[in-house]
């Protein structure tokens, strides 16, 4: 059960960055990570993620440590 929550959590974060202009091979996490420094929005979004990680799944800087994971899949071009 936990696997298959995992899972929708990952396909709901990858949608929502497409949702909102992102790549779909990137979690919206991931981009909120990148963006904290550089945009008070990113960084309130991200706060409350992480603190729902946190709260959840005992994760830490959820955002942030999620940069790392998506950076294989910049460069990555979607089919239209």
């Amino acid at each position: 059960m936990k696997l298959y929550i995992y899972n929708q959590l990952l396909v709901l974060d990858c949608g929502l960055n497409a949702l909102f202009g992102g790549s779909p091979f990137e979690t919206y996490s991931s981009r909120l990570g990148r963006h904290y420094a550089t945009s008070r929005a990113a960084r309130v979004v991200a706060d409350i993620i992480d603190w729902v990680a946190f709260h959840l799944a005992g994760e830490m800087n959820h955002c942030k440590s999620n940069i790392l994971l998506a950076s294989h899949y910049e460069g990555r071009e979607v089919l239209e």
